[in-house]
């Protein structure tokens, strides 16, 4: 008797258990909470929107200015140019020249980030009908099935999206590691013949004539000026920002005249604010753009 109760059990609960695999197959006969979960692989990258900035980095050269200092300053500005490319912005240019005893059309690095588009949110999707609409539980599940279909082209299209704009930042980074790598190397001359600050400026003030966007003038260097070849009061440095960095002085109390001094001149010249760092705020700091 016992054994008879035990297989009868037995068979109940086999039968529950193919009934429960039945009814989960068909989930359209049980009314859902209305929802859409996707698993996606590839996921936006969010940054901050950044306009489009043009960068003037004037780095000055031995023996006034360390070849340390000067590979540190040109490293730094590499690695913000890299930094940079990222999606969501309008793009940058950077111009690098050098401080000798001639410093007017000293260019020797120049950079260009394009433009890239924001990365695109995800697409917002369908709910699933709602089961108290239907009667039929075949029309449910057919309502359903066109939902999910929608939802699923919906994500789709946004991944290949995505996908798109991904592949093109990474061509876009490889393309100006490659450049920045240029900078990284380059070379610091050595030139006691002279030191020309104001060429330097000069070269800033042709960069950003006609530039609607953010300046950046990035002046590594003592401020060390000994010649007036190319002096000029057709500077324009309008709405730029100056960051004197790797700023390295001898004497306090000369080098706080002579700060002062090119900060007025720079204002003069329309720069919007001027900052110094010595090298070890530099260091830590990474003032750059």
């Amino acid at each position: 008797m016992n054994s008879r109760y035990t297989k009868r059990g037995v068979i109940t609960a086999l039968l529950s258990y193919v009934l429960f695999l039945t009814l989960s197959g068909c989930g359209a006969l049980i009314p859902q909470v209305a929802r859409a979960t996707v698993a996606r692989a590839e996921q936006p990258i969010r940054s901050p929107f950044q306009p489009y900035r043009v960068v003037h980095l004037c780095i000055d050269t031995p023996p006034l200015f360390s070849a340390h200092y000067f590979r540190e300053a040109a490293s730094a500005v590499a690695d913000a140019v890299d930094a940079s490319v990222m999606p969501n912005q309008g793009g940058l240019t950077v111009f690098v020249s050098l401080i000798e005893h001639d410093s007017l059309q000293t260019n020797v690095v120049s950079i260009s980030v394009p433009a890239l588009p924001a990365d695109p949110q995800q697409p917002a999707l369908q709910a699933l009908p709602d089961p108290a609409k239907y009667q039929n539980p075949y029309d449910l599940a057919d309502a359903g099935d066109k939902v999910k279909k929608a939802n699923a082209q919906l994500i789709a299209a946004w991944q290949a999206h995505l996908k798109s704009n991904h592949q093109q930042l990474a061509t876009i980074r490889a393309a100006v590691k490659q450049e920045t790598n240029k900078l990284r190397v380059l070379p610091a001359p050595f030139d006691n013949t002279g030191a020309d600050v104001w060429g330097c400026l000069q070269n800033a003030s042709q960069h950003f004539q006609g530039v609607t966007g953010e300046k950046f003038l990035l002046i590594a260097s003592p401020l060390i000026n000994n010649t007036l070849l190319q002096a000029s009061n057709n500077i324009f440095l309008s709405g730029a920002s100056v960051r004197v960095v790797w700023h390295t002085c001898q004497v306090a109390a000369a080098c706080q005249a002579n700060d002062t001094n090119w900060k007025h001149m720079f204002l003069q010249y329309g720069a919007k604010d001027v900052r110094f760092y010595d090298p070890v705020q530099s260091e830590v700091e990474k003032q750059t753009f």
